[in-house]
């Protein structure tokens, strides 16, 4: 539930993110009004991540399971955006809670992604290597923050984006019907988030 420093480097579609924050900022001042805990939104983008995970896998035998991913995705992203926002307005921000939103925006995306390893088509060395592919560039944006007191948001493949592919990937394996979107999707995620990584270590080096 951090808030993005007006100072911080963004590319991909975290330069979106003002004006997506814009369109959730009546709903994120009702949460605060009602005093709901921004914690709870945090962990709830967890829950987005199991359910959209459970659907993917499951849909081998239930296809029409994928149509559940992309608002699921959009479910996710949003929560994201709603926590760090509602515990602005409450003035409940703290330390703990930038741990808490690193922690499950990490298990969120292990949740979505997991089942590429047992999806038909997909390789499961490019399964494994996306999932090391997104923990990598949260760990050097992470880092970036320790070091130089900015966390790095940019890059072409950032929490968003990869999400993205996530939520397109699956309507397009839904409507041709070939799970070789799936293998494409973890091959994108995968090098896009190497250059991802290495965009964010070039900039954490200037700036130190």
């Amino acid at each position: 539930m951090s808030v993005l420093p007006l100072h911080a480097t963004r590319s991909g579609l975290y330069t979106v993110k003002p004006r997506f924050q814009a369109l959730l900022a009546p709903l994120a001042q009702g949460m605060a009004n009602q005093r709901v805990n921004p914690d709870v939104l945090t962990v709830a983008a967890v829950g987005c991540g199991l359910l959209g995970g459970a659907a993917l896998g499951l849909s081998p035998q239930q296809p029409l399971l994928l149509w559940t991913i992309p608002p699921l995705v959009a479910l996710r992203l949003g929560l994201n955006a709603l926590d760090g926002m509602v515990a602005t307005r409450r003035g409940v921000a703290r330390p703990w809670g930038k741990v808490l939103n690193e922690l499950c925006d990490r298990l969120a995306d292990l949740a979505f992604f997991w089942p590429l390893l047992i999806l038909p088509a997909v390789s499961p060395v490019w399964a494994v290597a996306s999932m090391g592919a997104m923990l990598l560039v949260a760990f050097i944006g992470v880092l970036s923050e320790t070091v130089t007191g900015v966390r790095q948001y940019g890059g072409p493949m950032g929490k968003a984006d990869r999400m993205a592919c996530l939520g397109l990937a699956a309507a397009a394996t839904a409507l041709l019907g070939t799970w070789a979107t799936m293998q494409i999707l973890a091959i994108v995620i995968v090098g896009g988030g190497l250059l991802t990584a290495y965009q964010r270590l070039e900039r954490t080096h200037a700036a130190l």
